[in-house]
């Protein structure tokens, strides 16, 4: 059975993987077989920009199962996963799946052959056997929470659906109920901020806008300092160390994408929307600017330097990089709203909150944690580099607040570790507090260092 007890400093990665059972075809609750004994790795992924958690599954086979249960691939799967914290509670994780994909199949031993089980959550096969012909109206978060309730057959206390997400009427023409979910949440937004509808592995399936995170208390804070202060196998009191060890980052890297000429075009700073109302040819124009807004952004300062131009305007007065044209119909159901109708200003700034997340990305590996949910709010305290003991170490540009865009936890042999990607659209410090450079200070130094190199190869030449 794949799982990872120990009682040294890493004790943080401990997990067991109690039950994976997997169901045959019979459709019947007895038929099934554990296969914890024939997984080398797990994986999980959530994201919040995803409608459902993944897993894949890495198979050592001694055993014939795919012959035994003639595998297709759309088996029940149920896994459970706990872990006994110090205090003697446990923590759990429990799924139920479905096979999506049966892929990467290998033979290197005679003995035994390798493939991998990529499940999804059942109202992802749902979704795939229902078409919505359907009207809707009202609330966009009560329509979401109707669909999933009542087409993707989600159980109520499985939901998390947010209604304050303005209102509209419409109809859905042959679409798949998560692509109509989809399609309102682009015109969903909540004081100028984007939703999120995703699904969590702590076993949830939420719609929350950008607002509600933000609202939220900071989850914890994690460090890349290279020591620890405590050793779990000598402390006294080993939650201390049990912590210092779960807030700990393993590895830290980016790929930065730092781009204002990207994320210019993509309406990030500034944008402007063409509406046409075919209903009565009148026609109206909404522009937005990106602005500081500290109940909008995860830290106090902003993204972007008020200091560079481009033909003599700043990157936020500048709407027509980004251009929406929409096609309203304002008659369309009286005096009623119709989707497009409220298309505005709000819907300008949700892209603009959601694109800004890009302002700086980071991937970050810890151990795993049962409580760390998708969406939290991390602060990152990351060690400059080159910093002596006479200064704070602390980079002012790195560290701050992230949000937890998505994870991959992963279960091995070697532990239990979260790949986090997480994503700020500002900074603790001003972007515009920069080092000066002083030019006469620079070039006296070095007409100094050229004077004292001369003294000492004259010095040298005269012995």
């Amino acid at each position: 059975m794949l799982n990872y007890q120990s009682n040294t400093s890493s004790f943080a990665t401990a997990f067991q993987i109690n039950e994976v059972k997997l169901y045959s075809n019979l459709n019947d609750k007895n038929q099934f077989i554990d296969i914890s004994n024939l997984i080398s790795t797990l994986t999980i992924q959530e994201s919040l920009l995803k409608n459902s958690i993944s897993a894949d599954i890495s198979i050592i086979d001694a055993v014939s199962l795919i012959e035994a249960f003639k595998l297709n691939g759309n088996e029940k799967i149920e896994i459970i996963i706990t872990r006994k914290q110090l205090k003697g509670e446990e923590k759990e994780y429990s799924l139920k799946l479905y096979i999506a994909e049966i892929n990467n199949y290998s033979r290197t031993k005679a003995g035994s052959h390798a493939y991998n089980l990529k499940c999804v959550s059942e109202h992802v096969y749902n979704n795939q056997y229902i078409t919505l012909v359907a009207p809707f109206q009202g609330s966009y978060g009560k329509t979401i929470e109707n669909i999933c309730k009542t087409n993707l057959k989600i159980s109520k206390d499985k939901l998390d659906i947010s209604s304050a997400t303005g209102v509209g009427k419409g109809i859905f023409t042959r679409v798949k109920p998560l692509y109509a979910i989809n399609w309102l949440l682009e015109n969903c937004h909540d004081d100028g901020t984007p939703f999120f509808f995703y699904e969590t592995i702590q076993g949830k399936i939420k719609f929350k806008s950008y607002k509600e995170l933000l609202a939220q208390d900071v989850y914890a804070e994690y460090n890349n300092n290279p020591f620890t202060r405590e050793d779990l196998s000598a402390q006294s009191d080993p939650i201390v160390a049990f912590n210092e060890e779960l807030r700990k980052i393993r590895s830290l890297s980016s790929d930065f994408k730092i781009s204002k000429l990207k994320s210019s075009s993509s309406g990030v700073y500034s944008s402007q929307a063409f509406n046409v109302d075919i209903s009565n040819k009148v026609t109206d124009k909404s522009s937005f600017t990106l602005v500081e807004n500290k109940n909008k952004q995860l830290n106090d300062k902003k993204s972007f330097s008020d200091n560079i131009k481009f033909m003599d305007r700043k990157i936020n007065e500048m709407p027509d990089v980004k251009n929406y044209f929409i096609s309203k119909n304002s008659l369309a159901f009286g005096n009623q709203s119709n989707y497009h109708n409220d298309f505005g200003q709000g819907n300008l700034e949700a892209n603009s909150r959601l694109q800004n997340l890009n302002a700086l990305t980071k991937e970050i590996t810890i151990a795993g944690d049962f409580d760390l949910e998708l969406g939290a709010i991390l602060d990152l305290n990351i060690q400059r580099v080159g910093a002596d003991g006479y200064e704070d170490p602390k980079d002012q540009y790195i560290s701050g607040n992230y949000l937890l865009l998505s994870k991959t936890h992963t279960f091995t042999s070697k532990g239990y570790f979260i790949k986090a990607l997480l994503k700020k659209d500002s900074f603790i410090e001003s972007v515009d507090k920069i080092v000066k450079i002083n030019r006469e200070k620079v070039s006296e130094e070095w007409y100094v260092y050229r004077w004292w190199l001369c003294l000492v190869y004259c010095h040298s030449w005269r012995y």
